[in-house]
């Protein structure tokens, strides 16, 4: 299962996952998917700074970081017009908004 679906099937109340989610994005981030975000060991900058998962705010600037403010704000547009009708809660926000970012970057490349 790539990231993308992982972060896609977990649920806003699976902590462990979410957890686990965080740690798989830091590592991405380390390893190129976000120059410079991540710029030491990312279980160590996770504890440091937090993670993406369970935050919408985090979420935001991770995609104003990786895909620039104008494509960042159509992506949580995108998702807010899935919360909007009824296809998410408030707390999958955050996850859908990474696996956007991810599918955004997977797509430049």
């Amino acid at each position: 299962m790539t990231l993308i679906e992982r972060i896609e099937a977990a649920s806003a109340t699976d902590h462990a996952e979410l957890d686990a989610i965080d740690l798989a994005i830091a590592e991405w981030c380390y390893n190129g998917g976000a120059p410079g975000l991540v710029n030491y060991d990312p279980e160590m900058w996770l504890i440091r700074n937090g993670g993406w998962a369970r935050s919408i705010d985090a979420a935001v600037a991770l995609a104003e970081r990786v895909v620039g403010g104008e494509h960042a704000l159509t992506l949580l547009q995108d998702v807010l017009a899935d919360h909007d009708s009824g296809g998410l809660t408030t707390s999958d926000i955050p996850l859908r908004l990474c696996a956007a970012i991810l599918r955004a970057k997977e797509g430049e490349g």
